[in-house]
C-alpha cells in the first residue's frame, strides 16, 4: 500500500510542477511575450510523460493492492484540484497565444 501512496504523491509533484510552469508561462503571456513557446511545450511534454510513465505503474498497483478509498482520497483529491486548476491556466494561455498571433 505504501507503494501506490508513494506513486500517488509523485504524480501530485509531477502536477504541482506542471501548475507552476503553466503560471510561470502565463505571467510571461500576459506580459505580452510568447517567445519561450517552444520551451514551455517541451517542458510540459516531459511531464507529461513522466506523470503517464507514473500512471503505468499506479493503476496496476491499485487493482493488485485494492486499497480503501480512505486511504487514496486524499490524494486522488488533490490531484483532482490540480487538474482544475491546470485546465483553467491553460484556457488562458491559449488566449493570450491566439491573441498574440493574430
Amino acid at each position: 500500500m505504501d507503494e501506490v501512496i508513494e506513486l500517488l504523491k509523485r504524480k501530485i509533484t509531477c502536477l504541482q510542477s506542471f501548475h507552476q510552469l503553466c503560471q510561470k508561462f502565463l505571467l510571461e503571456a500576459e506580459a505580452g511575450s510568447i517567445n519561450n513557446l517552444n520551451t514551455f511545450r517541451k517542458q510540459r511534454h516531459g511531464l507529461i510523460h513522466l506523470m503517464n510513465h507514473l500512471d503505468l505503474k499506479i493503476k496496476p498497483l491499485i487493482a493488485e493492492k485494492k486499497p480503501q478509498p480512505t486511504q487514496v482520497a486524499p490524494y486522488i483529491n488533490e490531484k483532482d484540484i490540480l487538474i482544475k486548476k491546470i485546465n483553467e491556466l491553460d484556457e488562458k494561455i491559449l488566449n493570450h497565444i491566439m491573441n498574440q498571433r493574430s
